[in-house]
């Protein structure tokens, strides 16, 4: 009987693929992965020229090249690797109005109350927009304000 030789011990595996990271920043882990195994590769084979390295980093990893070149490059520069900081969204809608604004909204939506009416968002709106010395808002600004000073 013939034997098959097994091919799955010389056979490399598969390119890796950052599947859910797929397009965003790498992490500090990450970074410093690629760091590693660009300082081990370079002790290993000191003469490797720095486009195989960045082949054989992006087989293990795989980063894009042009990410490896990067990342490389910041280390040089900096002697360590961080990942971007995140800067905020949109303010919300109450940073944008002081507390004067905020009382007279209070006192506008406590006026229909004290006169046995259902404060709707549109008879709000319509009382804050008539007066001179509060901003004119929209409907969903009036709705997301009226939510941040705790009025459901």
């Amino acid at each position: 009987m013939d034997s098959m030789p097994s091919t799955s011990g010389n056979c490399p595996s598969p390119p890796k693929k950052r599947g859910v990271n797929l397009g965003r920043h790498l992490s500090s882990n990450e970074k410093q992965f690629i760091i590693n195994m660009y300082k081990q590769i370079k002790i290993d084979d000191p003469g490797m020229k720095i486009t195989a390295m960045v082949a054989k980093i992006k087989q293990a990893t795989g980063v894009a090249n042009s990410t490896i070149y990067r990342t490389i490059k910041e280390y040089k520069q900096t002697g360590t690797v961080r990942c971007p900081k995140n800067i905020g969204g949109r303010p919300a809608v109450l940073s944008r109005y002081d507390e004067k604004v905020k009382t007279s909204v209070r006192q506008i939506v406590h006026s229909f109350f004290f006169k046995n009416e259902m404060p709707t968002l549109n008879k709000i709106l319509s009382e804050v927009n008539n007066r001179p010395d509060l901003p004119n808002m929209c409907r969903s600004t009036l709705y997301k304000f009226l939510k941040q000073i705790n009025f459901k």
